[in-house]
């Protein structure tokens, strides 16, 4: 913390007047936050509609933070099982392998899906030794993105 003593010119107490101000915004927009309450579970409650500016719905909205992907075994021989869950209904669920460079080597699932878990099994016996990705897209939101390894 800067001592008021140090203070060169006006420019310094300028500085200091808009970091308090961000400090003051900071707080405010945290009181806000704990006046929103516990919304409880909406995982239940269907389509409510439009939120409002944002353009989407709460039934089409997924947390990508909560979704798990993953694929055993990694490395893998010749087959390995991808998991996943989906939280909500989805129209579209993409699921796309990648080569090391980007290239789309396969689209192994592309189409709606009710809310659970879901294992995939691939079979690579036509692919070469090395490193892939594959990517979950769930309504056209960002995909997730993992890693697996081909051994021969």
């Amino acid at each position: 913390m800067q001592d008021l003593g140090d203070l060169q010119d006006l420019g310094d107490l300028q500085d200091l007047g808009d970091l308090i101000g961000d400090l003051q915004d900071l707080g405010d927009l945290l009181g806000d936050l704990g006046d929103i309450g516990d919304i409880g579970d909406l995982g239940d409650m269907g389509d409510v509609g439009d939120v409002g500016d944002v353009g989407v719905s709460i039934s089409e909205y997924v947390d990508v933070e909560e979704i798990s992907l993953s694929n055993y075994p990694n490395p893998f021989t010749n087959t390995t099982t991808i998991s996943f869950n989906i939280l909500a209904p989805a129209d579209q669920v993409v699921l796309n392998l990648y080569s090391l460079n980007g290239q789309l080597v396969e689209t192994l699932l592309n189409q709606g899906m009710s809310r659970g878990n879901y294992n995939v099994t691939f079979d690579a016996s036509d692919l070469r030794s090395g490193t892939y990705f594959y990517s979950l897209s769930i309504n056209g939101f960002n995909p997730i993105v993992e890693k697996m390894v081909l051994i021969r």
